[in-house]
């Protein structure tokens, strides 16, 4: 019974650090494994180093000796395992997201900058875009970017913004600037419908979000730059 409570925050420290880095996301996984391995390896060798050292003497204070060993072990072990997992969530949230260079910001795992003060045309926003380092943005999903417009900029009166897909100079099919289709179902209703209008722009106030617009016509736009993030 004494030893259990000499025991007991520490080793709910140690349960709570092995909680922690078994609940993290499923692409981290393997690496938290081993962590949780080592975890456990550590344990077992101060636990066997500290028995090795148990005091000698009569029976009491051997028992006495090896649950004072067995507690300072454990609050050690609970210590290293609260510090790991500190610096394992660390880690992760860094990993959550890109870092991206001002001005652009992170959604998702890319790197957006949206133009909300300057009206140009596609090509002119395309253009600045590039000066950037980036290009138009040909976000993975489109209606994300769409969520995104409307959390980050609340307040802006602005409707439609340029992205990067047109009809590529062919006149046939809409692409974006990487070569990629536009998908049917990110083209808003009766979208595109025609005419001298052979660029793209995202409406901030519609779902699906895309609009075929004539490339001349001078409105925001939204860049966007790739990001490789390292494993």
């Amino acid at each position: 019974m004494k030893t259990q409570k000499l025991l007991q925050g520490p080793l709910c420290l140690l349960l709570l650090g092995l909680c922690c880095v078994g609940a993290v996301p499923r692409r981290e996984r393997e690496s938290l494994e081993e962590k949780r391995v080592n975890a456990i390896n550590a344990l077992v060798e101060l636990l066997t180093e500290n028995k090795e050292k148990a005091p000698a003497g009569d029976a009491e204070n051997k028992a006495e000796g090896e649950e004072a060993d067995m507690a300072a072990a454990m609050k050690e072990l609970a210590t290293a395992i609260k510090n790991n997992t500190k610096a394992l969530l660390t880690i992760m949230e860094e990993k959550e997201g890109p870092k991206c260079d001002p001005p652009f910001f992170a959604a998702g795992s890319e790197c957006f900058y949206v133009n909300n003060h300057k009206r140009l045309t596609w090509v002119e926003s395309q253009n600045f875009c590039r000066g950037l380092g980036g290009d138009l943005a040909e976000p993975a999903r489109v209606n994300m970017l769409r969520a995104v417009l409307l959390q980050k900029y609340p307040e802006d009166e602005n409707q439609f913004f340029w992205v990067g897909a047109s009809m590529n100079g062919t006149g046939k099919a809409w692409k974006w600037v990487s070569g990629r289709n536009v998908t049917r179902g990110d083209w808003a209703a009766d979208q595109p419908d025609g005419g001298n209008e052979n660029c793209v722009v995202l409406s901030r106030d519609e779902f699906p979000a895309l609009h075929d617009s004539p490339c001349y016509t001078q409105t925001m736009f939204i860049c966007e730059k790739v990001v490789i993030i390292p494993n």
